[in-house]
């Protein structure tokens, strides 16, 4: 257990590049997906899952 914690914290502190790289590339994906969420064509694509669905009946109503 001492090893696993020794090696967490060894891989927490060091500030190498290749884990910047990620943060970014993990940020530009999350961002990427939110871009296409908010799309209206993604929106259009769910409308008959959630018109059709008994559970989201109460809280969709789709205005034509």
């Amino acid at each position: 257990m001492n090893v696993l914690v020794s090696i967490l914290s060894w891989l927490s502190s060091t500030d190498r590049p290749d884990f910047h790289f990620m943060r970014v590339a993990i940020a530009v994906a999350s961002i990427w997906i939110c871009a296409v969420k908010l799309a209206l064509h993604e929106a259009d694509s769910i409308t008959p899952l959630v018109a059709n669905n008994p559970a989201m009946l109460l809280l969709y109503k789709h205005s034509n």
